[in-house]
This record gives structure tokens, C-alpha cells and sequence, in this order.
């Protein structure tokens, strides 16, 4: 299930499968995705937080 932002305006979409995380742009559901394996995912969070 694809989490939807409450403000679109500059969103990604995310959705957790088994063993992996999967993001798109909000505005482009058809659109490319990217996908993360979970430790990639835990790796990502934190470096583009700090950003």
C-alpha cells in the first residue's frame, strides 16, 4: 500500500513490500520507481535527513 503525503506539492510515495521499499513521485504514479532493498532503505533515511 502506497503511504500518500498530506501536501503533494513537492511528495514521494512509499510502499513497503517484503524486503523491500518502494518510492515514486506523487505526481507521476505511472512513472518510474525506485526500489530499495531494506537495508538500503535504512542506509538512504538517514543520509538524505540530514541533508
Amino acid at each position: 500500500m502506497w503511504s500518500v503525503p498530506q501536501s503533494a506539492a513537492r511528495a514521494v510515495e512509499i510502499a513497503a513490500a517484503p524486503g523491500t521499499v518502494h518510492v515514486r513521485d506523487s505526481k507521476d504514479k505511472a512513472g518510474a520507481q525506485l526500489v530499495f532493498t531494506d537495508g538500503s532503505w535504512a542506509a538512504f533515511v538517514p543520509f538524505a535527513a540530514s541533508r
